[in-house]
């Protein structure tokens, strides 16, 4: 009988243990899917927030980049500044996407969103950059095309004024070459003139 007992004593202690094994097995499994909600939020809420940041900075950068290269001097810069501006946001989509929606590998992890913060700042300065070289060679390499076109004109001009001088010159030197001069012809008249008849006497 006391072999009885202690047996279904010990087989009560291991049911019990049995259910709070199931218990905190249980608890452990809540607590894990918690967290990896908990996760799953954070992610979402940095998604969100790198998006408005995203919408922001890329708002900020085209209206600054259209007041930049509004002037004559800097205008040929827009188009590379926004090609830049294009593929950091194609980039920045590309990355977000890697870090953040891992799909069957699980939640992005704090590492993983420092991660991409990181990568997003590096892409952001260096798109930064690129925009102000770009502008900066527009600038030294400007050329006034209305300038440069009066610039040729004036040298047309005066090389019309002087070719033209040099033809009047060339015609007058002609001229006074074919021409004879007029004591010349005046002296090869006067020998084929009648001599003068004498005055009458009274």
């Amino acid at each position: 009988d006391q072999l009885h007992a202690s047996a279904q004593g010990t087989a009560s202690q291991l049911d019990s243990l049995k259910k709070d094994t199931e218990s905190l097995g249980s608890k452990q499994r809540s607590l894990l899917g918690g967290v990896d909600r908990l996760l799953d939020l954070q992610a979402a809420l940095f998604g969100e927030f790198a998006d408005i940041k995203s919408v922001l900075f890329f708002t900020c950068a085209v209206l600054l980049a259209l007041a930049l290269t509004s002037t004559s001097r800097t205008a040929a810069a827009r188009l590379p500044i926004f090609a830049m501006l294009t593929g950091s946001c194609l980039l920045e989509k590309t990355l977000a996407a890697v870090f953040l929606r891992r799909g069957a590998s699980g939640p992005a992890s704090a590492a993983d969103v420092e991660a991409l913060v990181a990568w997003l700042w590096l892409l952001r300065k260096a798109t930064c950059a690129g925009g102000l070289c770009a502008l900066c060679h527009a600038a030294l390499c400007y050329t006034d095309l209305g300038r440069k076109t009066l610039s040729k004109l004036d040298e047309l001009h005066a090389l019309t004024r002087r070719d033209s001088e040099d033809l009047s010159a060339k015609i007058d030197g002609l001229a006074r070459a074919v021409s004879p001069a007029p004591s010349a012809s005046s002296s090869a008249a006067s020998p084929s003139q009648p001599p003068a008849s004498p005055p009458p006497l009274p």
